[in-house]
């Protein structure tokens, strides 16, 4: 979700330098629905091309594993969006929706990470709880980072992203 902010970045400087409100010191890119849609568009770009691979693999080895790996792309698309959408017109309704949103991407992508990417809660595994295949000898760095870290860092995420101001000791 990083190269959200950066995207948003560059498609400011677009509108910027390309419609000239360098000029005049001044910035009119709000006041354009062209922006406020690009606002909306262009961040999800990389997560659109993540969930086509995933689509395509899918249907090409005919197995359900990408495919299912790309609902974790949808999820953040449409939490990606309707944020957007809340910070452009405000209100309970799309901050509940916005929230919820973010609440079921970053469970499903938690989830997908723990289970799916790195193994954990495999019983069958020579490793207790983890992968056969490990990286590094020492089991416990992978429960610290897979657990806490990630958790820690999505709910974190998820509460830069949506703004609350109404938590000020998570800060």
């Amino acid at each position: 979700m990083f190269q959200v902010q950066l995207l948003r970045t560059v498609k400011f400087y677009i509108c910027y330098y390309g419609w000239g409100d360098f000029k005049r010191r001044s910035n009119t890119c709000n006041q354009s629905s062209l922006y406020e849609f690009l606002n909306i568009f262009i961040p999800i770009i990389p997560y659109w091309f993540r969930l086509l691979q995933c689509m395509r693999q899918g249907l090409e080895q005919k197995d359900y594993g990408p495919a299912m790996n790309g609902l974790k792309y949808l999820s953040t698309i449409v939490a990606v969006v309707t944020r957007t959408l809340y910070v452009q017109r405000k209100g309970t309704t799309m901050r509940i929706i916005a929230a919820t949103s973010l609440g079921v991407a970053t469970s499903f992508n938690t989830y997908w990470d723990m289970v799916k990417d790195w193994g954990l809660l495999c019983k069958d595994s020579k490793n207790p709880w983890l992968r056969d295949k490990l990286m590094l000898p020492s089991k416990s760095v992978y429960f610290v980072v897979i657990v806490v870290m990630n958790v820690i860092l999505r709910l974190a995420w998820m509460q830069t992203v949506l703004d609350f101001h109404e938590t000020p000791w998570l800060h």
